[in-house]
């Protein structure tokens, strides 16, 4: 004889609450490049683009990679369907190597001037994924760089904070 154990909970709803859980912990990337060199001017931007899983995370990592590139490029926010990386790439690439090509022609410089954003997915596990923003620039002997890095909690794409001094000002896991 058999010792099944019936817990009472519908199959189908178990089959449902798994694949739910499974959506959550989903997280799809593709890579979304816009690469231009002319002669005064280089300029690059590469980005883990979401493409898959939880549609708040999903929604959430683009708006933040949009405010980024915007805040960098100093432009206005792209507007567009946030669901084509390329076209956003483009739209901030576009009017930054045009910038940067007026102003190497301006200052009639022997060097190309270089410029570069990355957003790279660097940490991932079932609760988060964290992303680091790193722009560099070279300007003929004067060069710069930065990195930023966001963590967002996969359940809803919420901003996770690195606590410091015992208070967080965003959400937490």
């Amino acid at each position: 004889p058999s010792m099944a154990l019936d817990l009472g909970v519908d199959p189908k709803l178990a089959g449902d609450l798994a694949k739910l859980l499974a959506e959550l912990k989903r997280f799809e990337t593709s890579s979304v490049a816009y690469s231009r060199s002319e002669r005064y001017a280089k300029l690059d931007i590469e980005a883990d683009y979401p493409t898959g899983g939880n549609d708040e995370l999903v929604a959430a990592i683009r708006n933040s990679i949009n405010q980024q590139l915007a805040q960098w490029a100093n432009y206005e926010a792209y507007s567009g369907d946030l669901a084509d990386g390329d076209a956003l790439t483009a739209h901030y690439g576009n009017h930054k190597l045009s910038e940067l090509t007026d102003e190497g022609q301006q200052s009639q410089t022997p060097y190309q001037l270089q410029e570069s954003m990355e957003m790279e997915k660097v940490f991932e596990t079932d609760l988060c994924v964290s992303y680091t923003y790193t722009s560099y620039w070279w300007h003929g002997g004067v060069s710069n760089s930065f990195c930023q890095g966001v963590t967002f909690r996969k359940q809803d794409g919420h901003e996770v904070t690195v606590i410091k001094d015992g208070e967080a000002d965003k959400a937490e896991l």
